[in-house]
């Protein structure tokens, strides 16, 4: 992956912030700089979530239809997120996917998605 792809928030969530105005609560900068010392387990886990991967790769490709919005993952090859847009409502015991089960709305130009995180 070139280094010129990655985004300068992968890195600094914070990047576009003097430290004095930071919009996180003290306690909150504090365990962000511990925690951002450690060995990151997330870093470790497949597939990449959000929004690792989407910081460290280039932009997905996202292919929508009418009551459908797929989102492919380039830095997970075979990572796909369905993101039902046909009004169904979520299941009440839905399939364990890696990236969960997804329902979205538009609320004007919107996209507003809602994931039940279900694994095996």
């Amino acid at each position: 992956m070139a280094t010129d792809q990655i985004s300068k928030y992968a890195l600094n969530i914070l990047a576009d912030f003097k430290p004095e105005d930071s919009p996180m609560p003290p306690e909150a900068v504090a365990l962000f700089r511990q925690r951002s010392q450690l060995d990151r387990p997330s870093l470790n886990c497949l597939p990449w979530g959000i929004p690792a991967s989407t910081l460290f790769a280039p932009v997905h490709k996202i292919v929508q239809t009418p009551g459908l919005i797929v989102v492919m993952a380039e830095v997970d090859s075979g990572a796909t997120r369905q993101i039902y847009t046909d009004g169904r409502k979520m299941p009440l015991d839905p399939e364990p996917l890696w990236l969960g089960y997804s329902m979205g709305k538009w609320e004007g130009d919107t996209l507003a998605r809602y994931t039940a995180n279900v694994s095996a």
